[in-house]
C-alpha cells in the first residue's frame, strides 16, 4: 500500500496476485499501485527494492519524483553514486544538512545528508539529477554505531535542499511507524488466522481505512483511542 507522509493516510493498496509455481512478489503489484495515485507534484519514497528504471520512469512520465535509496540489488547505479563521493568535488557544489536527538534508548542520534548534482548520466537512469550520502551516528548502551547509505533522486537543487532531502528520507518511516506497525501490534494482523480467499485482502483494507481515520481525525494515541471507541460504537461511526 501507499501513504502519504503528512497526514498518514492510505492513498492506495494493492493486492499481491497468484503466480504460478511461484510465491506472490511484491514488485507484481507495483504497477496497479503507482496507476492508481495522480503523481504530479509528488515524491515517492520507498526502500530498496523499489529502486527500479521502470518505477522510476513510471512516476517522472505521471509528472511525479523519486528519492530512493540504492544498494546491493542495483550494483551498477550503486557503484556510480558511491564514486561521487569518493573523487574529489569542486568547493561549494554539494549541500549538507543534518539531524541530532535522542529517543528509543540511543542517545546522540546524528543524521547527516549530503547532496550532489549529477553533471553526466551515464547510465540514462530516468529523471536522475542529484545522487545523495546519508551518514547516521549513535550511541547504544554505551556502544557508539555508525552507518552510511547512498540513494538518488530526481528532485534538482533548485527543487529540494539537503534538508528536505533529509526530511523526506526520514519521512518514508512514517509507513513502517503509522501503518505497519499500528495493524501489527494494535490490530495483530500477523497473528491473524483468515488465509482464504479475497477475506484477508478485505481484512487488511478495513484495517487501513481505520487507521488513516484515526489519523485524520488527530488522534494521537491510536491505542487508547481504539479502546475508547470499542466501548461507544456510535462515535466511531460519527
Amino acid at each position: 500500500c501507499s501513504l502519504g507522509h503528512t497526514a498518514g493516510r492510505v492513498l492506495a493498496h494493492a493486492v499481491l496476485g497468484p503466480r504460478p509455481a511461484l510465491p506472490p512478489a511484491e514488485l507484481d503489484a507495483v504497477p496497479d499501485l503507482l496507476a492508481q495515485l495522480s503523481w504530479r507534484g509528488r515524491v515517492l519514497t520507498a526502500d530498496s527494492l523499489y529502486c527500479q528504471r521502470t518505477i522510476c520512469q513510471t512516476v517522472r512520465a505521471a509528472g511525479g519524483d523519486y528519492l530512493l535509496p540504492v544498494r546491493g540489488n542495483q550494483p551498477r547505479l550503486q557503484a556510480f553514486v558511491q564514486a561521487h563521493f569518493t573523487e574529489a568535488q569542486p568547493q561549494g557544489v554539494g549541500q549538507t544538512a543534518w539531524t541530532e536527538e535522542a529517543g528509543h534508548g540511543r542517545t546522540q542520534d546524528r543524521r547527516e545528508v549530503t547532496i550532489l548534482p549529477i553533471a553526466a548520466n551515464p547510465l540514462a537512469w530516468p529523471g536522475l539529477a542529484q545522487v545523495y550520502r546519508l551518514v547516521r551516528t549513535w550511541q547504544a548502551q554505551g556502544t557508539l554505531h555508525h552507518s552510511i547509505r547512498y540513494g538518488i533522486t530526481s528532485l534538482t537543487p533548485e527543487r529540494a535542499s539537503a534538508a528536505q532531502v533529509l526530511a523526506l528520507r526520514r519521512g518514508h518511516w512514517v509507513i513502517e511507524n503509522a501503518l505497519h506497525r499500528q495493524k501489527d501490534v494494535l490490530f495483530r494482523e500477523d497473528a491473524s488466522q483468515v488465509h482464504q480467499g479475497s477475506a484477508p485482502a478485505v481484512l487488511s483494507l478495513l484495517r487501513d481505512a481505520a487507521i488513516t481515520l484515526l489519523h485524520l481525525t488527530g488522534s494521537r494515541d491510536l491505542a487508547a483511542r481504539t479502546r475508547a471507541l470499542s466501548q461507544f460504537p456510535h462515535q466511531a461511526f460519527a
